[in-house]
């Protein structure tokens, strides 16, 4: 993954960046509605699994906004050429979590199969 610093002083947005980060922190969160339907009809009859699927959609389209992947990173600002998505797995015998990630990848079919083997390995 690839890190690339933001000039504040020469950035568009960064007066408001600098605004709501520092004089009036906020944070936000987004629901959407959406009607997936259509992919677990697929994923049923193609024999794969409904999540990784909609992990990956997502995941691509966010990657599509520059703005999505903005981070800091020691204390620079700045955004990543590619997201990696963050998900929980439950612990069936003890009722927990844990987070994990997949890396990735363009190609749906070498995700998916990454995300199968990080589940085969949990």
């Amino acid at each position: 993954m690839q890190f690339t610093p933001i000039d504040l002083k020469s950035w568009p947005r960064g007066q408001m960046f600098w605004y709501f980060s520092k004089m009036a922190p906020t944070g936000y969160s987004l629901m959407v509605n959406m009607n997936v339907t259509k992919l677990k009809s697929c994923t049923e009859s193609s024999g794969i699994k409904f999540f990784p699927a909609y992990l990956w959609l997502v995941t691509k389209n966010l990657n599509k906004q520059v703005e999505f992947k903005v981070a800091e990173q020691d204390g620079v600002l700045g955004f990543f050429d590619t997201l990696t998505p963050l998900y929980a797995a439950f612990h069936e015998d003890d009722k927990t979590i844990s987070f994990m990630w997949t890396e990735y990848n363009d190609n749906f079919s070498e995700f998916y199969r990454q995300y199968l083997d990080n589940q085969r390995n949990f």
